[in-house]
């Protein structure tokens, strides 16, 4: 663990992912080291590693995914999929087999960072048919009412974000950080 840490910190991605394995290998998959990993790769913000790593825990071990784990899992799972890597790293079927609204979700946010916000858009609405109230989902609804230049719209799913209960922190502090810039100007 001490050495793949080393490598991140090097920004040594390849690396660490190698040291890793390999302690996972020697450990025979204890989940106290899924669990470890997982928090390193989301400190060191390795979002497509860190999903891959709390999936494992989702998989294998599923009594840990507390509120904490499922926040970390979804917030490592959301940075992923706005990555050029995601489509190919992200391990959307196995993901679908733990939590399919979740899955569609990033698929969703997948396609708008890929230049296709109408079918991101197609593919979130299955999303609120599966489930009308899902806090990620409004996030990536935003992010493509954004893309699609209707500031207005997108405010208000912001705004409901930001009122709501049980909108994760980590979501909150991803509109404070990124959306807020996005909306002063309405662009419509």
């Amino acid at each position: 663990i001490t050495l793949g840490s080393e490598y991140l910190r090097a920004d040594q991605i390849g690396l660490a992912a190698e040291a890793f394995d390999e302690a996972i290998a020697i450990s025979d998959g204890a989940y106290i080291l899924y669990q470890r990993i997982a928090d390193i790769y989301f400190e060191h913000e390795v979002w497509i590693h860190a999903t891959q790593m709390y999936l494992e825990i989702a998989r294998g071990a599923p009594e840990h995914m507390d509120t904490k784990n499922l926040d970390k899992f979804q917030q490592s799972g959301f940075m992923a999929a706005g990555t050029e890597l995601a489509e190919e790293k992200i391990p959307l079927e196995a993901i679908k087999e733990v939590d399919e609204v979740f899955e569609q979700t990033l698929k969703a946010r997948n396609r708008l960072f890929a230049g296709d916000p109408a079918q991101a858009q197609e593919i979130l609405d299955a999303v609120y048919a599966l489930m009308p109230d899902f806090p990620l989902a409004d996030l990536v609804q935003a992010e493509i009412l954004f893309a699609n230049q209707e500031a207005t719209a997108a405010r208000q799913y912001i705004e409901k974000l930001m009122r709501a209960e049980n909108t994760p922190f980590w979501i909150k502090e991803y509109i404070r950080s990124t959306l807020y810039g996005s909306s002063s100007p309405d662009q419509e």
